[in-house]
C-alpha cells in the first residue's frame, strides 16, 4: 500500500505541522503501508522529513507555468499512490488532476471558508463558483479539523454530507508532558530572561504576525486595560507576541510597523515582540493566560497546546474555536472585532487572578483534561489511519489517463492556468491567455475532421463561459 501527502508548503505553519505529526506517527507504526511526501518549494519540514527518511519531493511553485502541472502528472505516473491525501483547500486543481488520472483522493482541508477566500480560494467567484463545486466531486473522502468548517463547506457543496467527517487536531501529549515537568521548576528564571517580574500578569499570545491573527486589536485592547488601571497598577501586566513576520510578505511587514506605530511610548515596554521561536513552550509556562483573538481561525494548534501547558486561553468566538475553548468552562471566548470586550474579559481575567486564582485553576484543569481526551496525537492517527484503510478497501482505483495527445495535455494544464489567474483577477494575463490559446486551439491538435468553420469566436465564447474541458468536449476531442 502506497500513500503520497501532497501538501501545499513545507513551512512550520499550522496545517504542514500537523501533517508532519500524522506522517512521522504513521512512519513509527509497524504496518505495510509506504509514506511518500511531496508539495511546492522546499522549507524546514522538508528537511525535517528528509532526516526521517521518508521520501520526499519538491515541486515547482510558480502555479502560473504550464510545466507546473506537468510535473505533478508526472509525479503521479511515478510514484502510482494507492491514494494521494491533499493538504489544504487551495489544492483544487491537483484534486481535478488527480481525478483524470483515476486516483483515490482523500482531501483534508484546514481552512474556513473566510481564510480560504483571503488566501486565493474564489468562493465567491461568479464564473468560478461552478468549477469550484464541481472541483469537490474529484475527492473521496473529505476531512475537517472542526464541525463549524465542515458546516461552512455543507453550505457551500452539499453533496460533501456523505464524504465528509470531522477528524480534530492531534497534539503530542507525551512530550509536552515532558517539557512542562523540565520548565514548570524554571518558571521565575523564564520570566526573569525575558525582563519579566515574577509576580507580574503576563499574556501571551503565539501565532505569525498577520492581520488575520488580529495582534493590532489585541495590543490596543491591552493598551486600553493598563490605561484604565491605576499608574501604580500598569506596570503589573506584559504582553508576549510570539510569531515571526513573512519576509515575503509585504503586507504582514506593514501590518506589524502598523502594530508598533500603535504603541504608546509610556506603554511601549510592556509590549514584547519576541518574534519566530523554536518552541512556544517557555512562553507557555511563564505566562498566565493564552490570548488569541484571531478574526477567521478553524482550530488553532496554539490554543490546543496552551490547554496543555496549563495555560488559561482567552479566545475568539468564531468559526471552531468554540469547540474546544469552551466559554466559562475551558476558557474565554471574546468578540475578536471589539476592543471593548476584548480589554473587559482580561481585565476580569487579571482581577480574578489577583483575588480568586483557585477559579482559574479549575478552568484550567478542565481544559487539559479535554485536550488529553480528544486531542492525542495517538488518536488522530488512528482515526486517519481507519479512514485510509477504508477509502482503499471501498473505493476501487481506475486507470485511465489525461489525454495523451501533448497539444491537448498542454491546453488542458494551461486551462488551469486561466483558473488560478482568475484567481488573482489579473485581466491582462487572462486576455492574453485566452487569445494565445485561442490561436492554438485548432491547428495544434490532429484530428481527422480538422477544425469547424468559425472557431476562432466559438472557442473565445466557449473558453468564457464553459471553460476549455468543455469546449474540447463539444467539438468532440476529448470524451
Amino acid at each position: 500500500m502506497r500513500i503520497l501527502f501532497f501538501t501545499h508548503e513545507f513551512t512550520r505553519s499550522g496545517a504542514p505541522i500537523i501533517l508532519k505529526r500524522l506522517i512521522e506517527t504513521l512512519s513509527l507504526r509497524s504496518h505495510s503501508a509506504r509514506l511518500e511526501v511531496a508539495g511546492f518549494g522546499t522549507g524546514p519540514l522538508w528537511e525535517d522529513y528528509c532526516s526521517l527518511g521518508i521520501p520526499t519531493r519538491s515541486l515547482e511553485l510558480d502555479r502560473s507555468q504550464p510545466y507546473h502541472y506537468r510535473e505533478f502528472l508526472e509525479l503521479l505516473d511515478d510514484r502510482q499512490p494507492d491514494l494521494l491525501l491533499l493538504n489544504g483547500a487551495t489544492l483544487y486543481q491537483e484534486a481535478m488532476l488527480a481525478h483524470w488520472k483515476g486516483h483515490r483522493v482523500v482531501w483534508w482541508i484546514h481552512e474556513g471558508i473566510h481564510v480560504g477566500q483571503r488566501n486565493g480560494f474564489p468562493f465567491s467567484h461568479p464564473e468560478l463558483e461552478p468549477f469550484l463545486r464541481q472541483s469537490f466531486e474529484y475527492g473521496q473522502r473529505f476531512v475537517f479539523s472542526a464541525r463549524d468548517t465542515r458546516d461552512q463547506y455543507l453550505e457551500f457543496c452539499p453533496s460533501l454530507a456523505k464524504r465528509s467527517t470531522v477528524i480534530g487536531y492531534g497534539i503530542d501529549l507525551k512530550a509536552i508532558a515532558r517539557e512542562r515537568e523540565e520548565l514548570a521548576p524554571r518558571r521565575e528564571a523564564i520570566r526573569a530572561e525575558l525582563g519579566l517580574p515574577p509576580d507580574a500578569f503576563v499574556l501571551a499570545c503565539v501565532g505569525a504576525i498577520q492581520e488575520r491573527k488580529n495582534q493590532a486589536k489585541l495590543v490596543e485592547a491591552f493598551q486600553k486595560l493598563l490605561r484604565a488601571r491605576p499608574r501604580s497598577e500598569r506596570s503589573g501586566a506584559h504582553l508576549l507576541l510570539i510569531g515571526g513576520v513573512n519576509p515575503t510578505d509585504p503586507d504582514a511587514q506593514r501590518y506589524q510597523r502598523r502594530i508598533q506605530a500603535s504603541l504608546d511610548p509610556d506603554l511601549a515596554e510592556q509590549v514584547h515582540f519576541l518574534g519566530l521561536q523554536p518552541s512556544a513552550a517557555p512562553f507557555f509556562v511563564a505566562a498566565d493566560c493564552h490570548v488569541l483573538v484571531s478574526t477567521n481561525e478553524c482550530s488553532p494548534i496554539a490554543n490546543l497546546e496552551a490547554m496543555a501547558f496549563g495555560c488559561l486561553c482567552v479566545s475568539s468566538r468564531v468559526h471552531g474555536i468554540p469547540e474546544v475553548v469552551s466559554d466559562g468552562e475551558r476558557g474565554f471566548l471574546v468578540d475578536p472585532t471589539d476592543v471593548e470586550d476584548i480589554a473587559r474579559r482580561l481585565g476580569e481575567v487579571w482581577q480574578t487572578h489577583v483575588t480568586s486564582p483557585g477559579e482559574l485553576d479549575a478552568s484550567r484543569r478542565r481544559a487539559r483534561e479535554f485536550v488529553e481526551q480528544e486531542h492525542e496525537l495517538g488518536v488522530m492517527a488512528d482515526r486517519f489511519e481507519t479512514l485510509i484503510e477504508d477509502t482503499i478497501r471501498r473505493v476501487p482505483l481506475e486507470t485511465r489517463d489525461v489525454p495523451r495527445r501533448p497539444e491537448v495535455n498542454r491546453l488542458l494544464q494551461e486551462e488551469l492556468v486561466l483558473r488560478w489567474c482568475m484567481v488573482k483577477h489579473d485581466a491582462s494575463l487572462e486576455t492574453r491567455l485566452l487569445r494565445h490559446r485561442a490561436q492554438h486551439l485548432a491547428p495544434g491538435i490532429s484530428v481527422a475532421a480538422g477544425p469547424p468553420r468559425g472557431w476562432r469566436a466559438a472557442a473565445k465564447r466557449g473558453l468564457r463561459r464553459l471553460g476549455l474541458v468543455g469546449v474540447l468536449r463539444r467539438l468532440g476531442w476529448v470524451r
